[in-house]
Parts: structure tokens; sequence; C-alpha cells
């Protein structure tokens, strides 16, 4: 993570704004491991959709790294990527999307 407490993940991100606050839930999860429990550093190299679901991929980190971004990956199925409000995975033809109503 960035020691500085800076974001850097959004400038490489290819992900709509209703996702910014479970990739911030990551961070966060990870950065208190990596001060209290001696976590190896983790970096954040790409953030993705792919089929429909939030994809953080990272260098570093341990087994609580990888059972955070499961659970991320997973909680984004039921969260519009483009506003954050509540929803479900959309089959439209062979595209798989996570979006509400309003903003499909």
């Amino acid at each position: 993570m960035n020691k500085s407490g800076e974001t850097t993940w959004k400038s490489f991100s290819d992900i709509g704004e209703g996702w910014f606050p479970l990739v911030d839930t990551f961070e966060k999860l990870v950065d208190w491991d990596e001060r209290f429990n001696n976590m190896p550093p983790v970096q954040i190299t790409s953030v993705k959709e792919k089929l429909g679901q939030l994809r953080i991929y990272y260098n570093g980190g341990d087994v609580k790294t990888d059972a955070y971004a499961s659970f991320v990956r997973s909680y984004s199925e039921r969260v519009c990527e483009e506003c954050g409000e509540p929803t479900s995975l959309r089959v439209e033809g062979h595209l798989i999307r996570t979006v509400c109503d309003e903003c499909l």
C-alpha cells in the first residue's frame, strides 16, 4: 500500500465509481494487516471488471490478502458498478454486468 496514504489505483483502474468504496475497503484491510500483523507489503497492480465482478490484482501479501480480494469480488456482485446502489448481476446477451436499473 502507499505509505503516504494516497490512493494510486484510480489512475489505472477500469471500473465505475460505484465500486471505488470496495477497493478502498480492500486497501484499509490490507493496510491494517501490514501495520499490525506483519503482512508482507501489498502493491495493487490492476483494478478491473471481469464477468460482472470487481477484480483486484496485486503483488505481495499473504493468504489474508487473497481472502480480502475474494470477499470484495463476491460482494461486488451485489453493488452497482456505476453508482454503488444495491443490485445483482445481469446477463445481457454475451455481456455480464453489475448495474442497477437506473444506470442500465
